[in-house]
C-alpha cells in the first residue's frame, strides 16, 4: 500500500523479509542503491515465472519465493521500440522534445508545432509532457496522470494496447526502419534475397534482439512460411513483407512483458 502507510493500511504479508530489508539498509549506511542492487541480483528476482513450483502459494501477489510476469511501463514500451528498431538516441540531458501533436489534439494551450513522430529518438525520459495534451501511445499503457501525485502505477490489460502495436504511426514507422537497417545498405539496395535456409539466420538474429532469447525453430518455420506465402499471395514488396513480419514481431505479448 503505497499511498497509504496508516491504520488502514493492509499488513506486511511478509515481516520478516521487510525486517531484513531494513536492516540492510541501515547497515549499508542508508544506500538505496545498494539495497536496490540487493534485491534485484538475488535468485528469487532472477526467476522466470515458469520456474515456480507447485507448492507456493497460489496467490501471486504473496508468493515471494517466484516473480510473476511483470508488463513492462508505457516508457518502456516505447524505448524498447526505439532501441529494436535502431532509431533510440542514447544521450544523456538535453532539453525536451516537444509533443507529436495528432489531429485529434486540440484544445486550449495547444502547441503552436508539433515534434516528431518518434521524439527525434530520444528516451521517453526526455519528452515534453504537456498534462492536456499527453501522448495517446503512452496512455494505452498507463502513463500517470501528471495532474496528482501515484504512489504506484496501475498495469491494465485492454484491446487498446494490442490496437495501440498494431495501429499506431510510430510502431507503422519504427517496423519500416528496422527493416531498413537490417536488410537493406545504405542507397536502398537490398543486401540480400535470400529464400529458405537462407533467410533463417537473419531471423534468428532479429528475434534475438526483440525478445531476448534465441527462437524455436516452430517459430522459425511459421516465420519462413508468412514470408515466402505473403509475398506470393499478395505480390507486395520483400521489403512490405519484411515490414509486416517485423510489425507482427512487434505486437507479441512476450515484447511488452518480463517473463
Amino acid at each position: 500500500t503505497p499511498d497509504n502507510l496508516g491504520t488502514l493500511a493492509a499488513y506486511p504479508s511478509h515481516p520478516e523479509l521487510l525486517d531484513a530489508l531494513a536492516l540492510e539498509l541501515v547497515e549499508h549506511d542508508w544506500s538505496l542503491k545498494h539495497l536496490v542492487r540487493a534485491i534485484v541480483l538475488s535468485r528469487t528476482y532472477g526467476l522466470a515465472s515458469g520456474d515456480a513450483g507447485p507448492d507456493l502459494v497460489p496467490r501471486l501477489d504473496e508468493a515471494w519465493g517466484r516473480r510473476g510476469p511483470k508488463r513492462l511501463d508505457a516508457e518502456a514500451v516505447r524505448d524498447a521500440v526505439l532501441r529494436v528498431s535502431g532509431s533510440l538516441d542514447p544521450t544523456v540531458g538535453g532539453p525536451p522534445v516537444p509533443v507529436f501533436l495528432t489531429e485529434a489534439m486540440s484544445g486550449r494551450g495547444r502547441p503552436g508545432e508539433s515534434g516528431p513522430l518518434d521524439g527525434a529518438g530520444r528516451r521517453s525520459l526526455y519528452l515534453e509532457v504537456r498534462r492536456n495534451f499527453l501522448i495517446p501511445f503512452q496512455l494505452v499503457w498507463d502513463f500517470p496522470q501528471p495532474a496528482t501525485t501515484m504512489g504506484k502505477r496501475s498495469r491494465s490489460n485492454v484491446p487498446a494496447q494490442a490496437l495501440a502495436l498494431m495501429n499506431d504511426p510510430f510502431v507503422v514507422q519504427e517496423a519500416e526502419r528496422w527493416v531498413e537497417r537490417w536488410l537493406y545498405n545504405d542507397t536502398g539496395t537490398l543486401r540480400h534475397a535470400g529464400r529458405g535456409e537462407a533467410l533463417r539466420p537473419t531471423l534468428r538474429a532479429m528475434v534475438r534482439e526483440a525478445l531476448g532469447r534465441r527462437p524455436l525453430e516452430a517459430e522459425l518455420d511459421a516465420f519462413e512460411v508468412f514470408l515466402t506465402e505473403h509475398a506470393r499471395r499478395d505480390r507486395e514488396t520483400w521489403r512490405q513483407v519484411w515490414t509486416d513480419l517485423c510489425h507482427a514481431i512487434f505486437q507479441l505479448k512476450e515484447f511488452v512483458h518480463v517473463p
